[in-house]
């Protein structure tokens, strides 16, 4: 673990050119290494992944901020998945701003949307709407149907966390007509026909949960 982290802080020697494709080689495989060790990690190593995430922010924002996003990123969803949830909402707040100072709109769709979804999980409504507004608004930059389309049905989720049920269906009906018979949508599209059924059962609503 000390080996892991003393890399990661001998990496900042590096960062007098912050974007040197020995500096960014370097990170990538640092990546790699982390990705490998989150695979089958068990919740006692929360502590070691925190650690990461604090000696990751030490550099400036501009120093390779894309991969330490996507890093960040990576241990977030291993928080999630851990069943620490609340965990992975600080890391996330970073990760956002590194995906902003990367100028990379795919990045900053992926850390919106996935704090989006930690928010509604943990109860903050408001603030995962929030993050879902900003998410869409970067996959609509991107043209990405396949981005916004699985917003769309985030946003759906957290609406119908907060019991508004015809909104929530009004955003899996904006999946519906964006997937139509797109393969790459399919799964998107087979979730919001179940988030309607779902909230249609909840509003007593049968005849539309059974179209």
């Amino acid at each position: 673990m000390q080996e892991l982290l003393e890399s990661i802080r001998k990496l900042e020697l590096l960062s007098a050119d912050p974007q040197s494709a020995e500096l960014r080689e370097r990170f990538l495989l640092l990546r790699e290494t982390i990705a490998a060790r989150i695979k089958g990690a068990s919740q006692a190593e929360a502590a070691f992944f925190r650690l990461v995430v604090q000696a990751l922010t030490q550099s400036p924002p501009h120093v390779v901020p894309d991969i330490r996003a996507e890093i960040i990123l990576d241990i977030a969803q291993y928080f999630y998945i851990s069943g620490l949830p609340f965990e992975a909402i600080e890391p996330l707040k970073t990760a956002e701003k590194l995906a902003s100072a990367s100028n990379q709109l795919a990045l900053v769709h992926r850390a919106a949307n996935t704090l989006g979804i930690i928010y509604a999980d943990t109860g903050n409504l408001a603030k995962a709407i929030e993050k879902y507004s900003q998410a869409l608004d970067a996959a609509q930059k991107l043209a990405n149907d396949v981005a916004q389309a699985k917003t769309w049905g985030n946003l759906g989720v957290a609406l119908h966390y907060c019991a508004d049920n015809e909104n929530a269906v009004a955003c899996y009906r904006r999946v519906i007509d964006m997937a139509q018979d797109d393969p790459a949508l399919k799964s998107c599209k087979i979730t919001a026909l179940s988030n309607i059924a779902l909230a249609s059962l909840h509003t007593e609503y049968y005849s539309r949960g059974l179209r």
